[in-house]
This record gives structure tokens, C-alpha cells and sequence, in this order.
């Protein structure tokens, strides 16, 4: 699925995230496992000051 990158960040912008999990493949999926990352500042305050 394509997105619009025009809101995208600039390259080498840092970013504040916390990893949430890996992705896993469906049933007769063979894609590699995927970072699931969220950057919404409650969930990493959330994570970070439990």
C-alpha cells in the first residue's frame, strides 16, 4: 500500500519510539517479521514512567 510521503520526516530526522512487537506472518505468508513501533507521546511516557 502506497502512502503520500509529502508529510513524511526528512531523512535523518531522529524519532522518539517504542517497540511494541514483532508482526507475524498469516497462514501461508512468507514475508519477513516486522517492527510494530508507536510514537504517540502517551504510550511512550506510558512505557517510560509506568
Amino acid at each position: 500500500m502506497w502512502r503520500d510521503t509529502d508529510g513524511w520526516y526528512p531523512d535523518g530526522t531522529r524519532l522518539r519510539v517504542v517497540v511494541l512487537g514483532y508482526t507475524t506472518p498469516g497462514p501461508g505468508e512468507f514475508q519477513p517479521a516486522q517492527l510494530r513501533l508507536a510514537s504517540a507521546p502517551h504510550i511512550i511516557d506510558a512505557i517510560g514512567n509506568p
